[in-house]
């Protein structure tokens, strides 16, 4: 049988260089914001400890081991904040990882999908990636899910390499595979897991071989340097990814079906009908449904989370790849008229917002503004500025693109990449003073004595842990019988009561929070 997919263009050949910096601006806008709350700041933190602390097997959050992430994400971002930190600042320079393995995640998807339907599929893909509104965040913040994405699409490229016969292709799957466990855990190798046929279905036995040959010893190699420093960490480690996969089943739920359906918007209804364009010629939809049965079992096996959906976006993607640009020309152009509709009322209204931050105008919008994160005032630069106009101008141009089958896939990336590039550009100062910490950890580190001694926590959470950690150095510890820290600081809503024995001499909060509410206690001393 034979696997390899010649070329069919069904239009003008898409341009290789718009696909190259529509995804270069995708990749590289919105990195430059703080940490941000939950999974941006942990991560961060994470790899400012390995090269803080120097211990570079063991992920840890302020100094305590955090055995619920493997660490090459870790690895990378760290070295890349090293190198670039002095110029960029650390936080941004380790989102420079995110940045490295989301390129190598839409070049190793691009390989894929040429693998399996052909030339013209190879640049339809990656647009595809970068109009999924389930990617948007993952591609932006500090994300270990994204490594083990990035060498789950290696893996599937190798795969699709095996089946038309070529021994490049058992490398690739070799090291997407081996390199999926240390990226992101069980989940990674969940994300690659179906590509394992690929070198069987041509009984490569030797191929096969050579992958496992590569792929076992790059898996083994974290473990085992772990279980000779920290054993106890890796058996911690090992039992959290054990229970991620053995977690108890949670089949369809109205949440569930949501998720699913913003998070794989718009790849899922393309799938659909790739489906149905390709019901002559299955085969080459055979692996790729594979995956998405798997990612869909992932999914529902939990709880309801858009990341849980990261091992089915990467197959969903490479099945609507085969249909997305053979959409009959009624749906086509209905598509593209929304895409255009849709993302221009956006970009309306983001500008409006800008309008209301800089100008005051529109008033009511002002005011709303000025609700959510008091306090905030903007001065926008000439860059921001002149970039997020240009960026607006090209879309208006776009009205007037060529008819080609792949117009209404690349109006739908770029209208996301718009909104997203005019949001970080125009908004994103409003949103740092909304939901940054940097305020409120450095005004309880100005609050406390040059020396403390030791401080408890009560409420404080990873996140917060984190940024803590990461902007001032301080490091918190949970309340233990028999010993009594002169500080304590605590997480609560507002208007508490000061317990007895204890005095409030400091209390912050984010602008944008009216709920979350930090103090600082000193125990009164008889």
């Amino acid at each position: 049988m034979n696997f390899a997919v010649p070329a069919q263009p069904h239009s003008p050949r898409l341009p290789l260089a718009v696909v190259v910096v529509l995804a270069a601006i995708y990749l590289l806008t919105g990195l430059q914001h703080d940490p941000w709350k939950y999974e941006d700041a942990i991560h961060i933190d994470i790899a400012w400890g390995f090269l803080d602390d120097g211990h570079w097997l063991a992920p840890a959050i302020a100094g305590e081991p955090w055995p619920h992430t493997a660490p090459l994400y870790h690895w990378v971002a760290a070295l890349s904040g090293k190198l670039f930190g002095g110029l960029l600042g650390f936080h941004v320079a380790a989102r420079l990882a995110t940045t490295l393995f989301g390129a190598l995640f839409l070049v190793a998807l691009a390989g894929a999908a040429r693998c399996f339907h052909g030339d013209n599929a190879g640049r339809i893909v990656v647009l595809l990636a970068l109009g999924t509104l389930g990617l948007l965040l993952p591609l932006h913040e500090a994300q270990p899910g994204i490594a083990g994405l990035a060498f789950a699409a290696l893996a599937w490229w190798g795969a699709g390499l095996s089946l038309q016969g070529r021994r490049l292709g058992a490398v690739l799957l070799g090291l997407g595979l081996g390199l999926t466990f240390p990226a992101h855990g069980l989940v990674g190798v969940v994300m690659a897991l179906a590509v394992l046929p690929g070198p069987i279905l041509r009984r490569d036995w030797a191929g096969f071989a050579l992958a496992l040959a590569i792929a076992v010893p790059l898996a083994a190699a974290w473990p085992w340097a772990l279980l000779q420093s920290s054993p106890e960490f890796l058996a911690q480690w090992w039992q959290n990814e054990l229970a991620e996969v053995t977690r108890g089943r949670n089949w369809p739920a109205a949440q569930h079906l949501e998720y699913l359906g913003w998070v794989t918007w718009p790849v899922w209804p393309l799938a659909l009908w790739s489906l149905w364009v390709s019901r002559r010629e299955p085969v080459k939809l055979a692996l790729p449904l594979l995956g998405v049965f798997f990612g869909l079992l992932w999914f529902l096996s939990g709880p309801a989370r858009s990341l849980a959906l990261l091992p089915l976006l990467l197959p969903l993607l490479l099945v609507a790849a085969a249909g997305a640009d053979r959409l009959r020309r009624g749906a086509a152009n209905a598509f593209d008229w929304f895409g255009w509709v849709t993302f221009t009322f956006f970009a309306v209204l983001i500008w409006l917002g800008a309008s209301a931050q800089a100008l005051g105008w529109p008033a009511k919008i002002a005011r709303n503004f000025a609700r959510l994160a008091p306090g905030h005032t903007v001065e926008y630069s000439y860059a921001a500025l002149g970039f997020a106009a240009l960026l607006t101008l090209i879309w208006l141009l776009f009205w007037g693109l060529r008819r080609a089958s792949w117009r209404p896939t690349l109006r739908w990336a770029s209208g996301l990449t718009l909104m997203w590039a005019l949001i970080m550009s125009l908004w994103s100062s409003w949103l740092d003073h909304y939901k940054s910490y940097r305020p409120v950890v450095q005004s309880l580190q100005a609050a406390l004595p040059a020396s403390v001694d030791c401080i408890e926590r009560i409420g404080l959470g990873h996140a917060q842990r984190a940024v803590l950690d990461y902007y001032t150095g301080i490091r918190t510890m949970e309340p233990k019988a028999g010993r009594q820290c002169a500080w304590r600081l605590v997480v609560d809503q507002r208007d508490r009561v000061t317990p007895d024995g204890w005095q409030e001499v400091w209390q912050g909060h984010r602008a944008g929070d009216r709920k979350e509410r930090w103090y600082l206690d000193q125990r009164i001393r008889e």
